[in-house]
């Protein structure tokens, strides 16, 4: 196990080796809900509304975004950006993703 991370709405995302996997939070317990096969994610990043996700995984040129909505269980889309991303945040309103690279640059990703 990688990384931990809060969902909005009482949920829990667990990111394994090879997978991640979404949790509701119940009363006494958790719940297992979901899982997606992505391989060693190593940033995970909620929107404001709390119902998309973007996973970034994989290191230097091959890493890539895939950007899930938690609501229907889908994967939106996944791209590969030009460099080795350092941050991943989305707009305010949830429809432009902003991926600062490793040279410096700001490059921004439509979800339409």
């Amino acid at each position: 196990m990688q990384l931990i991370s809060p969902v909005p709405r009482h949920s829990l995302i667990l990111a394994f080796d090879d997978k991640i996997k979404l949790f509701k939070i119940l009363f006494t317990k958790f719940k297992y809900y979901a899982e997606f096969q992505l391989k060693r994610v190593q940033q995970i990043v909620y929107s404001q509304g709390g119902q998309l996700v973007a996973c970034k995984y994989g290191r230097g040129q091959n890493s890539c975004i895939v950007i899930i909505n938690l609501l229907r269980l889908v994967e939106v889309c996944s791209f590969k950006p030009g460099a080795e991303p350092m941050q991943i945040f989305f707009n305010e309103l949830d429809d432009e993703l902003f991926v600062v690279n490793d040279n410096k640059t700001i490059q921004i990703f439509k979800l339409s």
